[in-house]
């Protein structure tokens, strides 16, 4: 799945709900959770920064029939708002949505900011170390904690961040988590002399690798696949 243009300013739950109504208009057999007020079951295994685009993310959906790829994609892609664009639908085994263990992002340098961008990426490639330190709000017991001061953890970049580069026009870097920790790419951009504010559109999620999951793995072209029930990716 590709996000681009506007719709990459769409928080989360907006695009969730973008998402779904696309694929209810392109008339997919979704399955549904049980309940009161049932819901498609779909997941995004890695949700993007908001203001970031996406040339390769991961939609996990289940349908209630199964369906050939091309007629999938070809539906799913009818109501699709500009901005959103299915590009390949495989079949996923596993029970549960897997999960993400590195993903790249890339970024335009404008002229007037690359000479200062290459010196703080050539810091970052020569420090051993590069520490940054993290603030968010303390957890919410009641409504009078108002007084709890903020929780602060230090984290280092370098452990988060890998494979920096920079061309002059075009900084990539890599990002793979320490245990359950992920660098925010507003770090990143940060530690490299980058506004996030500013730059954050400007942003592209380029790639993204999931823990046992070969993203080019599954049927054939052409192929459906088997059982009333299915587990798909776009």
């Amino acid at each position: 799945m590709a996000v681009y243009g506007d719709l990459r300013f769409a928080s989360h739950h907006d695009m969730m709900r973008v998402i779904e109504r696309a694929l209810l208009r392109g008339n997919l057999p979704l399955k549904y959770s049980q309940g009161f007020s049932p819901r498609a079951i779909l997941s995004l295994a890695f949700p993007r920064p908001v203001g970031a685009a996406a040339e390769r993310d991961l939609l996990v959906l289940n349908l209630e029939a199964p369906m050939l790829r091309d007629q999938l994609l070809e539906a799913a892609n009818s109501s699709c708002p500009k901005g959103l664009e299915f590009t390949d639908a495989i079949r996923l085994d596993c029970k549960s949505t897997p999960q993400p263990c590195r993903c790249a992002y890339r970024i335009g340098v404008p002229a007037g900011e690359s000479e200062r961008v290459a010196g703080r990426v050539e810091e970052f490639s020569a420090a051993e170390t590069f520490p940054i330190r993290r603030t968010k709000p303390p957890k919410r017991r009641g409504r009078r904690d108002g007084g709890a001061e903020p929780v602060a953890r230090t984290l280092d970049l370098k452990l988060l961040i890998d494979d920096v580069r920079f061309d002059g026009e075009t900084l990539s870097w890599r990002q793979s988590p320490r245990q359950t920790i992920w660098a925010k790419p507003a770090e990143a951009m940060k530690a490299f002399g980058l506004d996030p504010a500013g730059a954050a559109a400007m942003l592209t999620r380029t790639s993204l690798e999931l823990r046992g999951f070969n993203e080019y793995s599954g049927p054939a072209d052409g192929e459906s696949d088997d059982g009333p029930e299915t587990k798909q990716e776009t």
